[in-house]
C-alpha cells in the first residue's frame, strides 16, 4: 500500500499516474505482458467511497480509510512543494497489485483538506479531465489549472475513454460497463462530480458560493497534428471552444463563457504575445463540440443551485502536444509550461473573482 503521507510536486504526482493509465487494449506502459480493463462500479461501492471521502475530510481519516480499503483505494494526505508551494491536499487514488495493474481503474481524486468550520481552504472550483489519453496533454493543462485556481479537487480518469466496446458509440456509451467518463451514467467519477460540487461546500461568511466544474479536452485542427498531412474537417476552427452543454440556447449567449472568450484573446502572455482564438457554442456554432450528451453537465444544469458546467475543447496549439511542437520545431516542454501557466491564470481571473460568476466545467463530447 502506499505511504499515508507523501509530500512533493503534485503536477510530477499527476504525470507519474498520467503513465501508468491502460491503454485502449487495457496493457501498462512500460509493462506490456500486463493488461486489465474497467470494472462498472455499483451504487453502493460509489456511495461507500463518497462517504470515505467526507469523512477523510473531516478529519476522520482511520474511517475513512477502512472503507476506502474494501475497494483497493488508498487515502493520501500529500503535501504539495513544488515550485515553492505549500499545500495540503487528500488524494484517493487505487492501489496496483505486484504486476502494476489496478483491478477497478475508476480514477484518481484530488481534494483540499477543510478548515474548521468545515469550508474548502480551495476555491469552489472543480477541475476535471475525462480523457487522460484520448485528448493528449490534457491532465498536464489540468493539473496546472487546477494550481493556478486554487481549485477544490481534481479529477482524473483512470483508463482509455475507448477501453471498453459499451464506450465506442452514442448508444452504449452511458451504460455502466462505459470506459468513457464523459458519458457514463453509474460511475463513482459521476457520483463524486455530483456530491463533491454543490454549494454547501463552500460556506463562508458571505454565504454558500455557486460551484464551478471545469473538465478539459482536446481536440485535432491541424493538418500536421501528427507530424504528417492528414485531412481534417475542423481546421478553421479557432484554438480553444467554450460550452455550457445547453443545447436549448438557440443563440442565446451565455455571459460568463463571452467574459472567457475575451480574456483569452485579450490576455497574451508576457512571454509568449500570441492570442489565443477562442469559439462559443450557442446551440448552433461549434455543435459537433458542444458537449450537450455530457452526463456530468447535465446533472450539474438539472441541480438548479447555481452551479454551472462550462466545457473547454483545446486544440494541439494550447495542450502542446509533443506531435504538433515537433512539426513546428519548438520546444515542448518549454512552450507548455508558458502556455498552461497562461492558461490557468486566465481561469483563475474569470472564475475566482469575487464580483462575478464562479462557475465553470470543462469537457469533451
Amino acid at each position: 500500500m502506499a505511504q499515508v503521507a507523501q509530500r512533493g510536486d503534485i503536477e510530477e504526482y499527476v504525470a507519474k499516474f498520467r503513465d501508468q493509465i491502460p491503454v485502449q487494449n487495457g496493457t501498462i506502459p512500460g509493462r506490456k505482458d500486463v493488461k486489465t480493463s474497467f470494472q462498472p462500479s455499483l451504487p453502493a461501492a460509489n456511495q461507500d467511497i463518497s462517504r470515505a471521502i467526507a469523512s477523510a475530510r473531516r478529519g476522520d481519516l482511520d474511517s475513512a480509510r477502512a472503507i476506502a480499503t474494501l475497494y483497493g483505494y488508498s487515502i493520501i494526505e500529500y503535501l504539495d512543494i513544488g515550485r515553492g508551494r505549500n499545500r495540503d491536499y487528500l488524494v484517493f487514488r487505487e492501489e496496483p497489485d505486484e504486476t502494476g495493474a489496478c483491478r477497478r481503474n475508476w480514477g484518481m481524486y484530488i481534494f483540499a483538506k477543510l478548515g474548521l468550520r468545515g469550508s474548502s481552504y480551495g476555491t469552489p472550483l472543480s477541475i476535471q479531465v475525462p480523457h487522460p489519453l484520448f485528448d493528449m496533454d490534457t491532465p498536464q493543462l489540468g493539473i496546472r489549472a487546477f494550481i493556478e485556481t486554487n481549485a477544490d479537487s481534481f479529477f482524473i480518469a483512470g483508463i482509455h475513454r475507448y477501453n471498453t466496446e459499451a464506450s465506442k458509440t452514442s448508444a452504449t456509451w452511458s451504460n455502466a460497463t462505459s470506459s468513457d467518463m464523459a458519458h457514463n451514467e453509474y460511475s463513482l467519477f459521476l457520483q463524486l462530480a455530483e456530491d463533491f460540487t454543490r454549494p454547501a461546500a463552500f460556506n463562508r461568511i458571505r454565504g454558500l458560493r455557486a460551484t464551478t466544474v471545469v473538465q478539459i479536452h482536446g481536440f485535432g485542427n491541424s493538418d500536421m497534428e501528427d507530424g504528417k498531412w492528414t485531412y481534417n474537417p475542423k481546421r478553421t476552427y479557432p484554438q480553444i471552444v467554450l460550452s455550457n452543454g445547453d443545447e436549448s440556447l438557440q443563440g442565446k449567449r451565455v455571459p460568463v463563457l463571452d467574459r472567457l472568450s475575451h480574456e483569452f484573446w485579450k490576455r497574451a502572455s508576457a512571454e509568449n504575445d500570441q492570442k489565443m482564438t477562442t469559439g462559443v457554442y450557442n446551440g448552433w456554432e461549434f455543435s459537433d463540440l458542444g458537449a450537450t450528451g455530457n452526463i456530468v453537465g447535465r446533472r450539474i444544469r438539472a441541480r438548479g443551485d447555481g452551479s454551472t458546467f462550462i466545457h473547454m475543447e483545446t486544440d494541439p496549439s494550447i495542450r502542446v502536444t509533443d506531435g504538433w511542437a515537433r512539426v513546428r520545431q519548438i520546444d515542448a516542454g518549454a512552450d507548455r509550461i508558458v502556455k498552461h501557466r497562461h492558461f490557468g491564470r486566465i481561469l483563475k481571473l474569470v472564475l475566482t473573482a469575487e464580483d462575478g460568476t464562479a462557475q465553470f466545467m470543462t469537457q469533451k463530447l
